[in-house]
């Protein structure tokens, strides 16, 4: 149990320390160019908030009774 909690805060520091971005970025230039980059993370940011608002909108609506 204990390793477990120890994997969980590591996990969780790993991916939330955002070491991924420079990966991210370097696997976008080898495609495209900053401009592409922006015009590619912009798209998918406005995508997610438009999908959620409503998903979230739905959820209040239904409550717990569907999704036990």
């Amino acid at each position: 149990m204990d390793r477990n909690i120890r994997l969980a805060y590591v996990i969780g520091t790993l991916r939330n320390s955002w070491f991924w971005l420079g990966v991210w970025i370097l696997f976008y230039l080898s495609i495209t160019n900053y401009a592409g980059i922006g015009i590619v993370e912009s798209t998918l940011f406005f995508t997610a908030i438009i999908l959620e608002v409503p998903t979230g909108a739905i959820a209040d609506m239904l409550g717990k009774r569907i999704s036990k």
